[in-house]
């Protein structure tokens, strides 16, 4: 790979990298902030359950977005490149 494409690919999965954390960030305090709205309108344990489920389950997509391009980034710091179709799907 050309160095000047190979930067450009680089600065791509960076940006990316730092748009996945970001989500991942938010998701974390939404999640937080939902717990203590749960606990302090002391919702019912069935209505509580499935908002918390709901906002865990986002967050572990983010948190799996965000390892996938940690994964990404590092490869192509180490080896030059990005390995295998999959991260390549990763990188928009």
């Amino acid at each position: 790979m050309k160095e000047s494409t190979n930067r450009r690919v680089l600065e791509k999965v960076f940006t990316d990298l730092q748009e996945a954390r970001t989500a991942y960030t938010t998701a974390v305090q939404e999640y937080k902030r939902l717990l203590e709205c749960c606990q302090d309108l002391g919702l019912a344990k069935a209505d509580a359950d499935t908002a918390l489920r709901q906002a865990m389950a986002l967050q572990n997509s983010a948190l799996e977005h965000y390892h996938e391009g940690l994964r990404t980034f590092t490869d192509l710091v180490l080896h030059g490149e990005t390995a295998g179709e999959q991260k390549k799907a990763w990188v928009k």
